[in-house]
């Protein structure tokens, strides 16, 4: 027998995505949280403080740079086996990349229009809080904030969600 699932978006999972307030934890959490650092609390916190300047550097860059900072290819080179070394360092480095010319245009219509068909007639389905559809170029000038964002490029005739 299945346990019955309650119904809300990702923000009822995560209550930082909701905006409320967060509770605290029950205490056996603190002695379960003690309990698996042991006696290694001074060398996670020393890892910890190494760490904070890198984030601090990379969230900085990522200021900085916007968008610009997610390395791209062509579906082409991959399928290819033309996507340079240093461009698979700067994929590993960010942790993600924007493939171009993935999808035919005609498709990425077609799947763009299935989902606004779909949302019509299901105006009760539960997901992300905010869908956000920006059909221009406006990815390489401005970075999304909305969950859910689904992204339709003109020029390079894909579809891209986060």
């Amino acid at each position: 027998m299945r346990i019955p699932k309650v119904e809300g978006d990702i923000s009822s999972v995560f209550a930082s995505l909701a905006g409320d307030k967060k509770e605290d934890l029950a205490p056996r959490f603190a002695e379960l949280k003690r309990e698996i650092i042991g006696e290694h609390g001074e060398a996670i916190l020393a890892s910890w403080k190494r760490l904070l300047p890198i984030v601090e550097e990379r969230v900085r860059e990522a200021n900085e740079r916007g968008p610009s900072i997610f390395p791209e290819v062509q579906f082409s080179d991959i399928e290819n086996g033309n996507v340079d070394s240093d461009m698979i360092d700067r994929i590993k480095r960010t942790g993600v990349c924007i493939v171009r010319n993935a999808i035919p245009k005609e498709e990425a219509a077609e799947i763009l229009s299935d989902v606004r068909k779909y949302i019509k007639a299901n105006p009760t389905t539960k997901g992300t809080p905010t869908i956000k559809v920006v059909t221009d170029d406006r990815l390489s000038r401005e970075r999304p904030t909305d969950l859910g964002v689904v992204l339709v490029s003109k020029s390079t005739s894909r579809t891209f969600a986060s």
